[in-house]
């Protein structure tokens, strides 16, 4: 995703009291790589692809935003377990992430099935080029230097 935006709310004192929000554009989703195939994705494919997703599996013009907020932090530095609510195509369930920090670097980390949220899986060319049932995602943030002080 390319365009989003969100809070991050970090207690280092009292991890439990961190907490987030995030609202992507559903627009802005990106295919970055395929694997597993007989020839790699040209930047067209991953391109088409992206575009079929849009339209047909994230139904962008329905459902316009991704939005996912904090229900529960634990753990200490350096690992986080969070819960939270994902939104999506109208659909509402939990969604566990795994939080690293190193310094002011954060990686959030999660996987969800298309099914939990009523995504139909793309398919193309009679199935040869198809979504796996899971779909990963991965957050990367630089917090500013006094973050957690």
């Amino acid at each position: 995703m390319t365009r989003w935006h969100g809070t991050l709310v970090v207690d280092a004192a009292r991890p439990e009291r961190s907490h987030a929000t995030l609202t992507a554009d559903a627009g802005s989703v990106e295919v970055l790589e395929g694997t597993g195939g007989l020839v790699g994705l040209t930047a067209m494919n991953r391109r088409d692809i992206g575009k079929a997703i849009e339209r047909k599996v994230l139904r962008t013009g329905d459902f316009p935003e991704i939005t996912f907020v904090t229900t529960a932090v634990a753990g200490a530095a350096p690992a986080f377990a969070v819960t939270g609510t994902l939104a999506l195509l109208g659909a509402t369930g939990p969604l566990p992430v795994t939080v690293a920090v190193d310094g002011t670097e954060v990686v959030a980390r999660a996987t969800f099935s298309h099914e939990a949220f009523g995504l139909k899986p793309y398919a193309a060319l009679l199935g040869a080029i198809r979504l796996r049932d899971d779909v990963y995602l991965e957050l990367r943030l630089t917090l500013p230097p006094d973050a957690g002080k």
